[in-house]
């Protein structure tokens, strides 16, 4: 009896243990502090307004970070998709402190690499560390690029009147050079957020036969989505006019008569 009591006490021991573990382990993973020196190194930190993707190097280890500049017009991308290694990004809210403040983290969102995005609400720094999994320095090479999503979508080719049955093309103008890809979704739709026209490129044709009001916005993806601000646009859209069924009235009268139809 004795022994059975032990073995019991043993195993919920061990239980116990396994379940600390488990989430020591999934607190591990939340975010990375391994910030071990800071290169690339940029006097005042990176900027940028291109929708194109930038690559800050080829060339970035475990435990190496770098500093940006951001402001509430963009929402901010970087990835490492590419990388041979099992990549971590971590943005933290400062560019100058040391490990701290972390806003965004990503582990696996393309393969074994890493992608975040981070819509700031006001103009500051930040600093993006790059860590091999699980939050660990080491001296082989990754790439780390970033680009800037305008925060306000602007559409071009909206708020014209057409007739029914002609068409219109739209455009998602502020992002010129940028095309859809599994980082960004330009998202059209005949409501806000709801029914979707497009998924698939910065411009969309639509034939509507009543007026309507089209919406866009960028999903800019990371480990978890960041949305830009909604823009709308509508069309208007002008009915022909509907065809006489019938005429009435007097039709046969003598010269000099007049008739009312």
């Amino acid at each position: 009896m004795k022994k059975n009591l032990q073995k019991t006490g043993l195993l919920i021991i061990c239980i116990l243990a396994l379940f600390a573990g488990v989430l020591v382990s999934n607190k591990t993973q939340a975010q990375c502090t391994n910030c071990n020196s800071n290169f690339p190194y940029v006097l005042n930190g990176y900027s940028t307004t291109s929708a194109d993707w930038t690559t800050i190097s080829s060339c970035v280890y475990g435990g190496q970070w770098s500093a940006y500049n951001v402001n509430a017009s963009y929402v901010y991308q970087w990835m490492t998709c590419g990388t041979s290694w099992d990549t971590q990004l971590t943005v933290y809210t400062t560019s100058t402190a040391s490990c701290s403040g972390a806003n965004v983290y990503n582990d696996d969102a393309c393969g074994l690499q890493s992608r975040v995005a981070y819509a700031p609400t006001g103009t500051g720094g930040v600093r993006v560390l790059m860590s091999q999994y699980n939050c660990v320095n080491n001296t082989s090479c990754g790439t780390l690029r970033w680009r800037a999503i305008p925060k306000t979508p602007t559409i071009s080719g909206g708020g014209v009147t057409i007739c029914s049955g002609q068409s219109v093309t739209l455009t998602a103008s502020n992002i010129t050079s940028v095309q859809h890809d599994e980082h960004l979704y330009i998202e059209w739709g005949t409501t806000s957020g709801g029914t979707q026209v497009s998924t698939n490129s910065r411009a969309v044709t639509v034939s509507p036969t009543a007026t309507t009001t089209y919406y866009l916005r960028y999903n800019v993806r990371g480990g978890t989505s960041a949305y830009s601000n909604v823009a709308s646009t509508m069309v208007t859209v002008r009915q022909p006019p509907t065809a006489p069924t019938g005429i009435t009235g007097t039709t046969t009268i003598c010269n000099g008569q007049s008739t009312t139809l």
